[in-house]
């Protein structure tokens, strides 16, 4: 027998309900209104999250540094969405204003007036770029001629910050150490405290020695190049003691020194600025002959971070120079777990040309910057001198559209990928994932790095976790160096990583089956969870060994195949934040296992209610039994009752039997309890019904124990009038339902009731119910509450009904279908959020069966 759909009620009465009650004392003509103001704002803070900083932007304003020679200069903008680029110079009553169309995988190249170039040492000019667009857009810059080039990574204005410090490179003969400030504000008045490498330490002994200009020593090798003109160094500012200048928006100061290295000047300002860095032409290191052009757009000092991660560049078997700067007193740097240099702050640390793989670390925040050898460096191929910043690790993004510097100009075009092991494989270049055997461990830091050679043009790069990327170009006597993109979150302030925690598999270990990944995200600053990364592994046994990554497994839910049989599965967490330190550590899960072909299940046995109820006149009460999760074998409970407040055999017929089910049947088996009817009137009594010892390899599941209420058939108390549901019509009828009135100016209540009658229909499979239109009549005031009436409470917007008949349908074999006993409920509904009509069940009671 199938009893009553224990699922059939959630009810929603109007959020909003308005009744016009004539002679209230508190108004001729007043309005009933059990509304609570509900405020909506809450729904829409989702969407107004502020993404998380980057080198994207709308709007950009910056200047190219000088270079030796004649340049070529070129912006190279790209959108991850269509939009249109305009570009003014110079940003003051410009002279060139050009708009140009970007596409998503596609980069503009935008060829810059040369005067853009050009600065005059401590003078303050109109000469700024300025580039912006209703959308964001990403921007490079790129610095070219003849075995004299590179490039970098533009800055958007709401990246920029107040607070900078230099990084250059020592003045060489043709070269210069150079720096350039512009505001993005009218009336920024910029401080900027000089170093001439003072506190500098490594291996460069001259830093505090002018260098000797030897004429007719070539910069960069390259045959019949003209030089341009060299600035007079008597312009430069060369004196230690700090200084300040005014600018407003667009203007730029220029400092140059074809003597000294500004590395650790320290730049400050009251708005926002942006600085590059550089050196006109650059030998690296300095006892090498061939000079290029370097240079760098400056990150602010609050986006440094505490991890680089460095590996060797093509074409340079000898290795590298990396410039180690600190922001803050007593930075201890770590190369590889040892101490390498104690740095305070402005301090910086040279390695000498460095090869292999490298990471640094701090626990305070540093920049590193690396710097390529020229051509004539042992063991170097081609290429000069270029200069990049080493983005930190926690500040990689997940995609990047970028390109070479075209033209034919450079023989060679290569891309470096800086990789979170666990991706190794699946980031693709140009849609295609780069293979693993392209990637090499970088000791045991958990990051792989791959040097790929790449075609002239367009390129994308795109993982689920971030990754980071270095673009670089050779020819003889020429190169350039850029980073392709950042993430800013502020890493100074010393914001802390998210945090995943509770990391386990639930699930069985069957062929088929399901495992689902959970664990438990945190973050100390709250930054919301972002696209979090899940890695499904696969092992020889319980401890993780011999440990691989399930090609594909990437999602929180992961079904063994064939090839998992007598192998043990895991996964592996890493928790991502939408704002902040973005990455942080992956976790790994216990394995489970080993995974076999098929499970045998027995099944769960439970009573179908923890709560019966019968009049004692009624003779008889029915328990319901049922069998899930599983039907295999033959199975069999006891089932027992116990005395509570009823007592056997006063009350009730007490029982110890077995009920039985056969192999793969999963029918619910009725249990039959007496009840004896006495001429006491007394209180409701209870007893309880236990299941145990089970036969044949089943469990017991919830509820085992059910407690059985015997409700006095002897009281004088008054019946009440139940709202009913019928099957037929799918409609809950209320006979009477209270609603305390409110006063409309207080919104307090006034201890009057409005009694009412109306209708609800079931919706929504059989969870939901709607009041039915125009159903809702009032009928009577009342003063004080029926125990008998539905009530509604505006304060937590729920419906009480303490007597609800549902009729019950018994099924007979063969599959013949009769009423069966009419069963009564207490019923509490949770009015839905924004729903004036809409009702959902809260809880429910069965209180007791009527026999029909």
């Amino acid at each position: 027998m199938k009893q009553w759909n224990s699922n059939i009620f959630k009810i929603q009465i109007p959020d909003r309900i308005q009744y016009f009650i004539p002679n209230l004392s508190f108004s001729k003509q007043s309005k009933l209104s059990v509304a609570v103001k509900l405020t909506i704002a809450s729904l829409f803070w989702s969407s107004q999250v502020a993404a998380l900083p980057d080198n994207n932007g709308k709007e950009f304003i910056l200047g190219f540094l000088p270079n030796l020679s004649t340049p070529s200069l070129e912006l190279h903008i790209t959108s991850d969405v269509v939009t249109d680029v305009t570009v003014q110079y110079p940003l003051n009553n410009p002279n060139f204003d050009k708009t140009v169309s970007v596409s998503p995988g596609q980069v503009t190249v935008l060829s810059m007036p040369q005067s853009s170039h050009n600065w005059s040492p401590d003078l303050v000019a109109n000469n700024a770029i300025h580039a912006f667009a209703s959308e964001e857009f990403t921007l490079y810059m790129v610095n070219r001629a003849s075995a004299t080039s590179d490039a970098t990574l533009g800055l958007p204005i709401d990246v920029l910050d107040m607070d900078y410090t230099i990084m250059s490179y020592p003045a060489q003969p043709h070269g210069a150490s150079e720096f350039l400030v512009v505001a993005t504000e009218d009336n920024t008045t910029v401080s900027i405290t000089p170093s001439l490498s003072s506190k500098s330490s490594g291996t460069f002994s001259e830093n505090n020695t002018p260098l000797t200009e030897n004429p007719t020593a070539p910069y960069g090798n390259a045959p019949n190049v003209p030089l341009v003109a060299p600035m007079d160094d008597s312009l430069a500012t060369l004196d230690l003691t700090p200084f300040s200048i005014t600018l407003n928006r667009g203007e730029g100061y220029f400092v140059y020194s074809k003597s000294s290295d500004f590395t650790a000047t320290s730049i400050q300002s009251d708005k926002p600025i942006s600085v590059m860095n550089g050196n006109q032409c650059a030998n690296v290191n300095s006892s090498y002959t061939a000079c290029d052009h370097i240079f760098q757009m400056a990150p602010p000092i609050s986006t440094w971070g505490t991890t680089a991660l460095v590996s060797d560049l093509p074409d340079r078997p000898n290795g590298t120079v990396y410039r180690i700067l600190a922001a803050q007193d007593d930075t201890t740097i770590l190369q590889n777990g040892s101490t390498l240099a104690v740095l305070n702050k402005g301090e910086f640390y040279d390695t000498g040309e460095l090869a292999g793989s490298h990471i640094f670390e701090a626990e305070k925040p540093f920049l590193v910057t690396a710097f390529m050898t020229g051509v004539a460096a042992p063991g170097a191929t081609t290429g000069d001198p270029a200069m990049g910043n080493i983005v930190p690790p926690q500040q990689f993004s997940n995609r990047y559209t970028f390109s070479t510097v075209d033209g034919g100009q450079f023989s060679e075009h290569h891309l470096q990928v800086l990789a979170d092991n666990t991706e190794v494989g699946t980031i693709t270049l140009d849609g295609s994932p780069i293979g693993a055997n392209n990637f090499t461990a970088i000791g045991d830091t958990g990051y792989s790095v791959a040097n790929l050679s790449l075609a002239e043009g367009s390129h994308t790069t795109s993982s689920k976790l971030g990754h980071g990327i270095l673009v670089m170009g050779f020819n003889q006597y020429d190169s350039y160096l850029y980073a392709g993109g950042s993430q800013f979150g502020g890493l100074i302030d010393n914001n802390d990583p998210p945090i995943a925690s509770d990391v386990k598999v639930a699930g069985v270990t069957v062929v088929d089956e399901t495992l689902t990944a959970s664990y438990t995200y945190s973050d100390t600053e709250d930054d919301l969870e972002g696209d979090t990364a899940i890695q499904w592994l696969r092992a020889d046994d319980v401890n993780g060994l011999n440990k691989t990554v399930i090609s594909g497994a990437t999602d929180k839910i992961y079904t063994p195949k064939s090839v998992d049989l007598e192998k043990f599965i895991g996964f592996e967490v890493t928790p991502v934040a939408q704002t902040g330190t973005t990455i942080g550590k992956p976790v790994e899960s216990q394995f489970v296992g080993p995974v076999i072909g098929e499970v045998v299940e027995h099944g769960q046995l439970q009573f179908e209610s923890k709560n019966y109820s019968v009049k004692e006149d009624k003779g008889t009460i029915s328990a319901v039994v049922t069998r899930t999760n599983g039907s295999d074998g033959n199975i069999c409970v006891t089932y027992s009752s116990a005395d509570a407040t009823a007592i056997s055999p006063d009350d009730y017929a007490s029982i110890s039997e077995s009920i039985c089910w056969e192999d793969g049947e999963t029918t619910a088996k009725v249990l039959k309890i007496n009840i004896v009817d006495d001429s006491n009137e007394e209180e409701s009594e209870t007893f309880k019904l236990n299941l145990s010892d089970v036969e044949g390899g089943a469990t017991i599941g919830s509820p085992s124990i059910a407690i059985v209420t015997i409700i006095d058939n002897d009281d004088a108390k008054d019946d009440c009038v139940h709202a009913t549901y019928s099957t037929d019509t799918r409609e809950l009828t209320l006979p009477f339902l209270d609603i305390p009135l409110l006063d409309p100016i207080t919104g307090e209540p006034t201890g009057g009731i409005a009694v009412f009658e109306g209708d609800l229909n079931l919706i929504n499979g059989v969870d939901d119910f709607k009041v039915v239109s125009d159903s809702i009549s009032f009928i009577e005031m009342l003063e004080g509450d029926s125990e008998c009436h539905a009530t509604y409470s505006y304060i937590d917007r729920v419906m009480l009904i303490p007597f609800v008949d549902v009729p019950s349908v018994m099924v007979l074999p063969p599959g013949i279908v009769v009423p069966g006993p009419t069963q009564v409920f207490e019923v509490e509904l949770q009015q839905l959020p924004l729903s004036d009509d809409v009702f959902h069940l809260k809880g429910y009671k069965h209180l007791y069966t009527i026999e029909n």
